[in-house]
């Protein structure tokens, strides 16, 4: 499907990541799909790519845009440093373990790389980059959608990971006035 809808995507893609790895030692080529959110709801991840999925070629991260009108305004980033927050694996309330739901050894391992490469970065490129893991990551902890939701609306960070489960519920209990 994907060859047929994007006719010559494949080598595009290979010259692309090919360019992208040129020197490095690492073998995942980073690509970012800008997509519109009408277009979310589809696996993008999962096209096929010379004999492998589009996610196991490439690092993947998604940009969404959106009608300004029904985003919160958020003041312009702030001059200086870049500074990430890592969310990794958030541990569960016991409603959902009880439910049986698992932690996800794998979100917690992907945000413990994650991290280890802001470290990396923070030595590598000094001033650019500000990050503390014990400040800057929530790995393998309790966090409350308040505490989430909190660290969303500070503006103190520039980027943010989150690996985790999504959990969908239709009627949300308010648990506090404004949440």
């Amino acid at each position: 499907m994907g060859e047929d809808i994007f006719q010559n995507l494949s080598r595009t893609l290979e010259d692309a990541r090919e360019a992208a790895l040129e020197g490095l030692t690492h073998t995942h080529a980073h690509l970012q799909l800008q997509i519109p959110r009408e277009l979310m709801r589809y696996p993008w991840e999962l096209l096929h790519h010379r004999g492998e999925w589009l996610c196991e070629r490439f690092a993947i991260g998604r940009q969404v845009f959106m009608e300004t009108g029904l985003a919160r305004q958020v003041t312009r980033r702030r001059q200086g440093r870049v500074r990430p927050l890592i969310i990794g694996d958030p541990v569960f309330d016991r409603e959902l373990v009880e439910r049986g739901w698992d932690q996800l050894r794998g979100a917690r391992y992907e945000a413990e790389q994650v991290a280890g490469w802001f470290e990396r970065l923070r030595e590598e490129l000094g001033e650019v980059i500000d990050f503390e893991r014990a400040r800057d990551t929530r790995i393998h902890t309790r966090l409350t959608l308040a505490e989430f939701r909190e660290l969303l609306r500070t503006g103190d960070y520039d980027l943010i990971h989150f690996a985790g489960h999504g959990v969908f519920r239709g009627r949300m209990r308010r648990r506090a006035r404004g949440c």
